[in-house]
């Protein structure tokens, strides 16, 4: 009887210390039917979510794309900089409280983010700045890839602490300004 109490314990043990190490998968489903778009001045991300208990009334919008950069090579305080890509990702969430951000809960689980291109385009310049550290300062130019647009439901609760569910599939932002 005491080795199978003690087969219990160590099997419990062993299978705590595993949910600790191994990362943990939220439970939230991932938004679908995604889609994203600019007239030039504003981006409009669309998207759909479950409707039933436990679903998500916030959400996380991820803006992403790969930015390509270019060394001045004749300066010789650049010699440790070298052309190169970097990731850049934005993270916006529909609770945030930004000037030029609005969130909409259109009913039945569809849901609309409106944000000022301009921010999104100055985010962007900040990140890569700060991703390019002592380097910046060499930057000769760089371009801006494909933006792409992921979402993700976080969980409802209070105090969830960071949450792991899954994102949608990502969709490419589109450029939907009017041709003059």
């Amino acid at each position: 009887m005491k080795t199978r109490i003690l087969i219990i314990a160590l099997a419990l043990v062993f299978v705590s210390g595993l949910a600790v190490a191994a990362p943990f998968k939220g439970d939230v489903p991932a938004p679908f039917n995604v889609s994203a778009e600019h007239d030039g001045t504003t981006i409009l991300a669309e998207w759909e979510a479950c409707t039933y208990e436990g679903c998500a009334t916030k959400f996380s919008v991820v803006f992403f794309t790969t930015a390509t950069y270019y060394m001045d090579l004749e300066d010789p305080e650049c010699d440790a900089c070298m052309d190169g890509e970097i990731e850049l990702e934005l993270d916006y969430g529909t609770a945030d409280e930004l000037e030029g951000l609005v969130f909409t809960d259109l009913g039945d689980g569809d849901y609309m983010l409106e944000i000022d291109k301009a921010i999104v385009d100055a985010d962007f310049a900040a990140a890569f700045e700060e991703a390019m550290g002592e380097c910046f300062d060499c930057v000769d130019g760089y371009d801006l890839g494909t933006v792409y647009v992921k979402i993700k439901g976080l969980d409802p609760g209070k105090e969830k602490g960071r949450q792991n569910n899954e994102f949608s599939e990502p969709v490419e932002l589109m450029d939907a300004t009017p041709e003059e």
